[in-house]
């Protein structure tokens, strides 16, 4: 079990303990046309999905995916590392492949917004076999103002060197692509009660329950 000292950074500490919410994408179908549901936890089959990549041309490989109504229901995106993890493959190899996610918010009358982008890493896998796991991170340094009615969006490019087919799992239990976000998790009461007494202790255990391992 962890334990905070004081002149801890105690975001820091919160964060390596729990990050923020994680959110899976799925071929659940949303309330809005067009779109499929990110959730909180992983769902559904697996999904394979491939598209010809166009040359040093951002290709949209899966998505949008949206977040269900009244989530996250925040009032602004926190700043931190966002981490994008995704599972693919191609048909060859040569030259530089990525997989890119878009992220948007978008308001309760449709209005979408560009915030940021994540890149993977460069993909080198040539079979599903010997699919690749993909970890990266994008920094957002200062924390972005949003309505809380308004939802998380998501939409997944390729950007490749040479025409190809790249591969992109998702959904299901083994290679389910997701986003791990800033926006905190709820842990238990106790967990808030140690927080919040964290200035009138010497030390202060960290206790909590992850909701979404």
């Amino acid at each position: 079990m962890p334990v905070l000292r004081p002149n801890t950074t105690i975001q820091t500490s919160i964060w390596q303990e729990y990050p923020g919410i994680k959110y899976f994408l799925s071929a659940d179908i949303s309330d809005i046309s067009g779109y499929k549901l990110i959730h909180r936890s992983k769902s559904g089959l697996e999904q394979n999905v491939q598209v010809l990549c166009t040359p040093d041309t951002e290709t949209l490989v899966a998505g949008p995916f949206i977040s269900e109504l009244a989530d996250p229901s925040i009032l602004f995106l926190p700043q931190g590392d966002w981490r994008f993890q995704t599972w693919s493959y191609l048909d060859n190899l040569s030259g530089t492949n990525y997989l890119i996610a878009k992220v948007y918010t978008r308001t309760a009358i449709g209005v979408e917004t560009f915030r940021f982008q994540i890149t993977s890493d460069d993909i080198n896998s040539t079979s599903y076999a010997l699919i690749q796991e993909s970890t990266t991170a994008y920094t957002l340094n200062q924390s972005i103002a949003i309505n809380v009615t308004d939802r998380l969006v998501i939409r997944i490019y390729a950007l490749c060197s040479y025409y190809r087919h790249i591969h992109l799992l998702y959904s299901g239990n083994n290679y389910a692509s997701n986003i791990v976000t800033t926006i905190s998790r709820p842990v238990d009461s106790e967990f808030h009660e140690r927080v919040r007494d964290f200035n009138q202790s010497t030390y202060i255990f960290v206790e909590g329950k992850d909701i979404n391992p």
